[in-house]
């Protein structure tokens, strides 16, 4: 126990305690003196012990308590309880139980404190019946994690082959580890010959004539001082190449590649490392996948019957995206557009938007030569009606768009309407409802509509060819009415429309790629999209359902990796068998994706059936430890021995900051207030 003060002697202190003093020593001389009463003596020296005190509280005094607590600290030992441990020829699994049953006894017999766990993808504590060799991965990062993590251990014993199949590169994840860590190595040393591709990372989309950036990492196993040959083909035509050095037994390499692709499509790339002779498994030396190549650019059609309010609004739409170029045709007269409607009919275009056009009747032949048209160049139809459309001048090109009119209000019928599904506005303004019609395709998905259900914003796919419809001549008070705001319902139409005709960002647009289509049992399905668009339909976030044998069995959102601009969802299915998967925008009804992947019965352990020596023995030297083979675990138990820790705890009590300070000195007030009252002096 000890007392300090926080504060030292000030100006302030120094004077009270001269005071003190000099009151001291007035108080003795008068009592020598014989000047005072017993009783006022009695109250004299009340007073000034309380003064003592005050000073000293100047001082901010704490006093300090100490006491020591001695802890006994244990040995962590962490048994390999994974598929690969079952295979071994040497020791058997039943032969290494009952071995590792009397390792227990004879560190029990020492007197050595422990404790146990289970490890495969995570960590457990230990049970007899649950070492079965059922762990589907393993996970050494796990228990670098756990050793790290527990306080009271003075060492870590690790029984396993060293197969590590899951988690960070086991080496590292114990180069911080403070402790010695001694490993134990079951099974055959016999050093497997192995060059695989761990992984691929690539967009799985991108524009043509943009750079592609390619990276891999290629692990090898037994191979030292070796080149190796790491190329890339784009449907069976070498891309590029690239050597690598192998200068350790095991290690990895990171490959990077930029090029440019060739065509535009869904194309199927395909890289390859070289083999070496004794290879236990060349399979992994070659991986597919596939890239989304799309265009830059994108011809658009705008045909106006006669200007009005929307026309500026739709090209203002279509000049804010940069990867479409667009033509205008005006028409000036009966028979004249400016410039030629000759060049319309000649160019191919992604999509055709009709803004209040035709304004009269078109003959069937036009009609007809639109239409052949519009399936020969695979183009998209978007609809916007204009004020000077009536039910004569739609009533033909009505069919391309499948609806039928069967109403026609040429007075300013206003009606109230809403969203189907986007709940961001409030208050929209009534739009005209000149039109009621009938819906010809089944597939029609009303997007808007007034309160008398008739449709206001529809849209349809049929024989892949893409249409929307507007049906208020009134799309620029959609932008009037929110001048305010961020976001108005008229940019949102055009967005949504525009991208979902041009399939920008859309289901042929956003291409999502599975790491493998077969997998064995206890590996993670990676599946990942990029984005190359900020649109997206309606803002929803994007989910992935998972299915088996028609029965859901996951449904979840994707991450989004903002560095790396894509998504990003990991599933680790339960069990073997075939599986199916949709993802789709949430509330959205169109799938962006959907397809199928297959989990086989093998388990991923199984394939590296050996003993990783090299890894265990760098274990063991990065944490000042000892490595032995499963012959040599009982030399091990040499190096064990019971350790206690010493720790000092220490309690403070600040005065100034006591309640039972304030409540004693408030005590002495009283008493001298009381003694003072009772002899007549207040």
């Amino acid at each position: 126990m000890s007392i300090d003060f926080l504060d030292s002697i000030d100006l302030i202190t120094a004077i009270s305690f001269l005071i003190f003093l000099i009151s001291v020593s007035i108080f003795f001389y008068n009592i020598k003196k014989k000047i005072y009463k017993k009783w006022y003596i009695n109250i004299l020296i009340l007073r000034h012990f309380i003064f003592l005190s005050l000073i000293i509280l100047l001082l901010n005094p704490i006093l300090n308590f100490y006491s020591f607590e001695t802890t006994k600290l244990m040995l962590g030992i962490f048994v390999d309880n994974s598929a690969s441990m079952k295979l071994h020829q040497q020791p058997v699994f039943n032969n290494f139980k009952s071995d590792l049953n009397n390792f227990f006894k004879k560190i029990e017999k020492e007197n050595i404190p422990y404790e146990s766990y289970l490890f495969d993808r995570d960590v457990k504590p230990f049970y007899q019946t649950g070492l079965n060799g059922n762990g589907l991965t393993t996970n050494l990062s796990e228990v670098a994690k756990n050793i790290d993590n527990n306080k009271n251990l003075y060492g870590a014993l690790i029984f396993t082959d060293g197969v590590a199949t899951e988690g960070v590169n086991p080496i590292k994840s114990f180069d911080d580890i403070k402790i010695p860590v001694y490993t134990v190595g079951v099974g055959s040393n016999n050093e497997m010959v192995d060059i695989s591709i761990q992984t691929i990372d690539a967009p799985t989309v991108s524009f043509m004539n943009d750079d592609i950036n390619f990276k891999s990492i290629i692990k090898s196993e037994g191979v030292e001082n070796k080149k190796a040959t790491i190329s890339l083909y784009q449907n069976k035509e070498l891309i590029v190449s690239k050597e690598i050095f192998l200068n350790n037994k095991l290690s990895l390499n990171e490959v990077d590649f930029l090029f440019k692709p060739k065509k535009i499509g869904n194309q199927q790339f395909e890289v390859r490392v070289s083999s070496f002779e004794d290879e236990v498994n060349i399979q992994n030396n070659r991986v597919r996948f596939n890239i989304l190549i799309l265009k830059n650019k994108y011809k658009v059609a705008l045909l106006t019957g006669s200007p009005n309010k929307n026309t500026n609004l739709i090209k203002e739409n279509l000049k804010k995206n940069e990867r479409i170029n667009f033509d205008h045709y005006v028409k000036v007269a009966d028979s004249e557009f400016r410039p030629s409607i000759n060049s319309f009919w000649s160019k191919p275009y992604e999509l055709i938007i009709f803004d209040n056009f035709p304004i009269k009747d078109q003959s069937f032949d036009f009609v007809r030569i639109l239409g052949k048209k519009i399936i020969a160049n695979n183009s998209s139809f978007f609809l916007i009606v204009g004020p000077n459309q009536n039910d004569d001048s739609l009533n033909k090109i009505s069919a391309l768009l499948d609806f039928k009119i069967v109403n026609y209000n040429d007075t300013n019928n206003k009606q109230n309407w809403n969203f189907k599904h986007i709940k961001d506005f409030t208050s929209l303004p009534p739009l005209i409802n000149a039109f009621t019609i009938r819906l010809e395709n089944k597939y029609t998905d009303s997007l808007a509509y007034f309160n008398n259900q008739n449709p206001l914003w529809i849209r349809n796919e049929k024989n892949k060819i893409r249409k929307v419809l507007f049906l208020s001549p009134e799309m620029l008070k959609l932008k009037t009415a929110f001048l305010d705001s961020s976001e108005r319902p008229s940019d949102l139409i055009l967005n949504i429309s525009i991208s979902w005709l041009l399939q920008i960002s859309g289901s042929k647009e956003s291409y999502f790629r599975l790491n493998k289509k077969r997998l064995q049992l206890g590996e993670v399905v990676n599946i990942s999209g990029n984005r190359l668009s900020e649109l997206k339909n309606f803002n929803e976030s994007l989910n992935l359902k998972v299915s088996k044998e028609g029965k859901e069995i996951e449904n979840n959102e994707f991450d989004f990796n903002i560095d790396l601009n894509r998504w990003e969802y990991d599933y680790r299915p339960p069990s073997s068998g075939k599986y199916n998967y949709e993802i789709f925008f949430e509330n959205d009804y169109s799938k962006l994706q959907k397809g199928e992947f297959e989990v086989l019965e093998s388990k991923i352990e199984l394939s590296n059936v050996f003993m990783n020596e090299f890894l265990l023995k760098n274990i063991s030297l990065n944490t000042s430890a000892n490595f032995k083979n499963w012959i040599e675990r009982d030399s091990i138990v040499v190096n064990l021995s019971p350790k206690i820790k010493k720790e000092m705890r220490s309690m403070t009590a600040k005065f100034n900051e006591n309640v039972v300070v304030v409540i004693f000195l408030l005590s002495l007030f009283i008493a001298e207030l009381f003694l003072r009252k009772n002899k007549g002096l207040l």
